[in-house]
This record gives structure tokens, sequence and C-alpha cells, in this order.
């Protein structure tokens, strides 16, 4: 098989402090949200019944033409729960802040990191790299397009040598191209604060992250703020009925309720999101998971 791509730009190995782009977009995230007064219903910070941590070597790295938007199964079954299970704030807005930046952006920079999971004989792909990338693609559908500067919108990592054919039954006929094979690096995680169910655990380094975005997140965070600081509404995330996370910043309160669990409930935040700053209410298949007002 051919070898397009160099191991350099597949695995890359020049992170300050050893952190990914996905954990300084969380810091980001932290670093504004701290400035401000907030609430957080104290069942969000529960774990959820039947969490599990994944662990993986050895690799093969095939590339993906397109992805299945509507194939919830590719979502990590770790963290495949409600958006306010086993909460972080710094998370949490470095979702919204996310999303928010795409948008602007007008298209999603990053490609997508699918792995294998086996469960006796069973084989599933669930996304390894990317949730929030993925997350809005469920959400917004074509409203937000994949860059035409990535060769793949998303990769898939082999580390057990799974069947061709399994894998592309799942992911798609003509739909992949192997591209490289790499041993994996890792990196320890020991000691990231908004990650403690992973301390002490190793984590794939990512790849495929561009400087060029993480610069834009920044200004793109900015405005963010800027927009929630005017806005005349403060949003408040209600669940079942029962008010889960705010920011007080004194304004008049606008109920947004997630009502759905699992990764619906993510999707439903997402749309959310595009609604409340841009006034987006078409989604994929009329298919929407979130609701604004009161009860009754």
């Amino acid at each position: 098989m051919g070898s397009s791509l160099k191991k350099k730009k597949l695995l890359k190995k020049n992170f300050d402090g050893n952190r990914t782009l996905d954990f300084e977009q969380i810091a980001i995230a932290g670093e504004n949200i701290r400035r401000y007064d907030y609430y957080v219903n104290e069942k969000c910070y529960q774990l959820p019944e039947g969490f599990e941590k994944n662990n993986c070597s050895f690799l093969k790295i095939y590339g993906i033409k397109n992805i299945p938007i509507d194939d919830h199964s590719l979502y990590p079954r770790i963290k495949n729960y409600n958006a306010f299970d086993n909460f972080k704030v710094s998370e949490f807005f470095a979702k919204l802040t996310g999303w928010y930046a795409m948008y602007l952006n007008g298209g999603i920079e990053n490609p997508l990191v699918y792995t294998p999971v086996y469960d006796g004989d069973n084989f599933k792909i669930q996304c390894a790299i990317g949730h929030t990338r993925l997350e809005l693609k469920y959400a917004a559908g074509d409203i937000i397009n994949f860059s035409e500067r990535l060769e793949y919108p998303a990769y898939y990592y082999d580390f057990g040598n799974a069947d061709f054919n399994k894998l592309e039954s799942i992911l798609g006929k003509d739909n992949l191209k192997e591209v490289k094979n790499v041993e994996p690096e890792y990196v320890r995680s020991s000691g990231v604060a908004y990650h403690p169910v992973f301390n002490n655990t190793l984590r794939l380094i990512a790849p495929f992250q561009t400087e060029d975005w993480i610069n834009g997140y920044k200004l793109h965070q900015k405005r963010f703020w800027y927009d929630i600081e005017n806005n005349e509404y403060e949003p408040q995330f209600y669940r079942n009925g029962e008010l889960q996370f705010h920011i007080k910043l004194n304004k008049k309160p606008l109920r947004i309720n997630l009502d759905h669990e699992g990764i619906l409930s993510k999707i439903g935040l997402c749309q959310a999101t595009l609604w409340f700053f841009f006034g987006i209410d078409t989604w994929p298949n009329d298919k929407k998971y979130f609701s604004v007002g009161s009860d009754g």
C-alpha cells in the first residue's frame, strides 16, 4: 500500500508539556470560565454506571473518505454519557466554544480519529479523538463541512488487525484507504486535573491537529465571551426538569432543556449552542434534541 503521509505528519512529537491541542483547548476555556460565578448541580459530578476505560496498542492507519454522520454507535462508549454526567466546567465550555469557533471558521479543520473496540467476538469502531467535531457533524450535518484542505476527514487506527471486510461493512465499502503502518507513541496523562479518570494511564498522542486552528480558536474565544456578556439572556441548562448548570450573569433566564440521554444529550447541547449564538434552527432529518422554555 502507498504511504503518502509521512510519520511526522501522522504522529506529532512537539507538544508543550506533553499536552495535545485538545487539552490546550480545555485549558483555555477553563481560564476564561474562572472569571465568572456559576452554578453546577452536584449530581453532574457522578460517573455513570458501567463506565469503562479503553487502552490499546499496535496500529495500522486507514484514511476514511466519508463520515457516516447518522451512525451514533461510532461515538465512544467511555464518553457516551449525558452532557451533565461526570461534569467538568472547563470541558463543558471547551465544547461550546469549540462548536462556536468551528461555525465561525465555516469548516472543521482537524479530522476525526477512530479506533476499534472488541467485546468478546464482537467488533466495533468508536471515535478516539475529535468528539466535539463528531458531535457537530451529528448535530448540524452539512451546515458545517470538513475543510477541503484535509486529505481525509477521518482516520481509522487499527490496533487489532481487524478483518478488512468487517471494517468496510461498518465504515462503508470503498470508503477506506490504507495510508500508513506505524508504532503508536504515547504520553502519560498523570496530573491532568481536568481528566482525573484517566490519571496514571497512557494516552495516544493526538495526530493531525493544526497549530493554526488553536490560534484561531483563541481569537474566537474572545468573541464568544463578548457575545455571552452582551446577550440579553442568560442560558440555563435543564435536564428532566432540574437545573444543571448556568453562569450567574444577572440577566433574563433562558431555559434550555436537554432531556435526551447519552450522545443525543450532547447533540442537543451543540444544536442549542448554534441556535443561541447564530439563530440556526434547521437540523439534519428535522431531528431536534433540545427545547426552550418552561415545562408548563
